[in-house]
């Protein structure tokens, strides 16, 4: 389930984008704990929904396997123990495009659900706390206070794709990819959060691209879509990813993905019907002829 990059009848609009990093401050260690939390991975790139995580904890194993394996039971999820000077665990979740985290299974902040249950040492305890209470199973950012929906463009969502825990070097990472409307300043908003134990950084920016939907580029382009396939029911819509329209001050992303049919973007043996390409041609044909020689 990717998010297609372009696809009839004609994206007008994409969301801004915005990454940013929750940072933990770490603490001198104290107090008794039965694990110390030792390493945290989950996921490599921003924009995709973090599919398997791992985490690595010291301390005697008891009944970590029982416990792991109820969890993931009552989660509908698949995961393993391996045990030997340390602790392994891992969790396996579902992929998803970064712009669209509510249709996935994050294994990393469902991971961290799980590590919130144990008996954990300082600074991995506020790390899983952190995670499990304020991000986990939220991809619209509502705990943290920072959820934003238009009628226009659509909800913000939140994708918590690189989390990274590192007790030798000191790190408590969890990358963020943010996409949101055009009218939603989040940097201002993420300036206002005072999180336990959790500096917010923001890590890049990019702007929302738009062009109105009521704009002669979109309406025509549309209308030779529809009088070429008859389909009056799909319309312009906004996407959540990003496509070359960007690159141009006025673009539009229109094509070549028809609605209904199956969508091979960015998957191994890509492939699209002769037919579609042969309506799409005569579509396109048409485009440009009406938007320079009308």
């Amino acid at each position: 389930g990717f998010t297609p990059d372009a696809m009839f009848p004609l994206v007008y609009a994409e969301k801004a984008r915005t990454t940013f990093d929750h940072k933990l401050e770490f603490k001198s260690e104290e107090g008794n704990f039965d694990y110390k939390l030792v390493k945290f991975n989950g996921g490599q790139v921003l924009n995709m929904v973090v599919a398997s995580a791992e985490a690595v904890l010291k301390g005697e194993a008891r009944d970590i396997e029982e416990k792991f394996d109820k969890f993931l039971a009552a989660e509908k999820l698949e995961g393993e123990v391996k045990v030997s000077d340390v602790i392994t665990l891992v969790l396996k979740g579902k992929a998803a495009h970064g712009s669209t985290p509510q249709f996935g299974i994050n294994a990393a902040t469902k991971l961290a659900e799980f590590l919130n249950t144990l008996s954990l040492d300082v600074n991995g305890k506020n790390y899983v706390e952190y995670i499990a209470t304020r991000l986990a199973n939220d991809p619209f950012g509502k705990v943290l206070g920072i959820e934003y929906s238009d009628d226009e463009m659509g909800a913000s969502t939140y994708n918590y794709g690189i989390l990274k825990y590192d007790a030798v070097e000191k790190i408590g990472v969890i990358s963020t990819d943010c996409r949101h409307p055009k009218n939603f300043d989040l940097v201002s908003k993420l300036a206002t959060l005072k999180e336990d134990n959790m500096v917010i950084e923001v890590t890049s920016t990019k702007e929302a691209h738009y062009v109105p939907k009521d704009d002669e580029l979109v309406t025509t382009l549309v209308d030779v879509y529809r009088k070429h396939t008859g389909d009056t029911k799909n319309d312009a819509f906004v996407l959540g990813g990003g496509t070359y329209a960007r690159c141009l001050k006025k673009g539009v992303a229109f094509g070549l993905l028809f609605p209904g049919k199956q969508d091979t973007m960015h998957q191994a043996n890509e492939f699209l019907e002769i037919e579609d390409l042969l309506l799409a041609t005569a579509i396109y044909a048409e485009g440009i002829y009406q938007l320079c020689c009308e």
